[in-house]
Protein backbone atom coordinates (compact mmCIF):
# COMPACT_ATOMS: atom_id res chain seq x y z
CA UNK A 1 0.00 0.00 0.00
CA UNK A 2 1.42 3.37 -0.99
CA UNK A 3 1.44 6.18 1.54
CA UNK A 4 0.06 9.45 0.21
CA UNK A 5 1.80 12.60 1.35
CA UNK A 6 2.02 16.21 0.28
CA UNK A 7 4.96 15.29 -1.96
CA UNK A 8 3.15 12.49 -3.74
CA UNK A 9 3.29 8.80 -2.94
CA UNK A 10 6.02 7.05 -1.01
CA UNK A 11 7.11 3.57 -2.16
CA UNK A 12 6.44 0.74 0.32
CA UNK A 13 10.15 0.04 0.90
CA UNK A 14 10.73 3.67 1.93
CA UNK A 15 7.63 3.65 4.12
CA UNK A 16 8.78 0.44 5.83
CA UNK A 17 12.28 1.83 6.31
CA UNK A 18 10.88 4.98 7.90
CA UNK A 19 8.68 2.97 10.25
CA UNK A 20 11.48 0.65 11.39
CA UNK A 21 14.01 3.46 11.57
CA UNK A 22 11.65 5.56 13.65
CA UNK A 23 10.93 2.63 15.95
CA UNK A 24 14.64 1.99 16.50
CA UNK A 25 15.38 5.66 17.20
CA UNK A 26 12.44 5.87 19.61
CA UNK A 27 13.60 2.68 21.37
CA UNK A 28 17.10 4.12 21.85
CA UNK A 29 15.71 7.37 23.29
CA UNK A 30 13.36 5.56 25.68
CA UNK A 31 16.13 3.15 26.74
CA UNK A 32 18.46 6.05 27.55
CA UNK A 33 15.70 7.86 29.43
CA UNK A 34 15.10 4.81 31.64
CA UNK A 35 18.64 3.47 31.91
CA UNK A 36 20.53 6.63 32.96
CA UNK A 37 18.43 7.40 36.07
CA UNK A 38 18.43 3.70 37.00
CA UNK A 39 22.22 3.49 36.80
CA UNK A 40 22.60 6.73 38.76
CA UNK A 41 20.34 5.32 41.50
CA UNK A 42 22.29 2.04 41.52
CA UNK A 43 25.60 3.89 41.85
CA UNK A 44 24.15 5.97 44.68
CA UNK A 45 22.77 2.98 46.58
CA UNK A 46 25.66 0.60 45.86
CA UNK A 47 28.89 2.55 45.32
CA UNK A 48 31.75 0.75 43.59
CA UNK A 49 34.13 -1.14 45.85
CA UNK A 50 37.72 0.06 45.43
CA UNK A 51 40.69 -2.20 45.90
CA UNK A 52 43.54 -1.20 48.20
CA UNK A 53 45.85 -0.74 45.20
CA UNK A 54 43.60 2.04 43.87
CA UNK A 55 43.31 3.82 47.23
CA UNK A 56 46.88 3.39 48.51
CA UNK A 57 49.13 6.04 46.89
CA UNK A 58 52.30 4.08 47.69
CA UNK A 59 51.31 0.94 45.78
CA UNK A 60 49.43 2.84 43.05
CA UNK A 61 52.64 4.51 41.79
CA UNK A 62 54.69 1.30 41.80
Amino acid sequence: MWLKSGLGTIPPVVELSMKYGGAIILAVIITKAIERPSLRLRDHLFPAQRSTAETDPVTANA
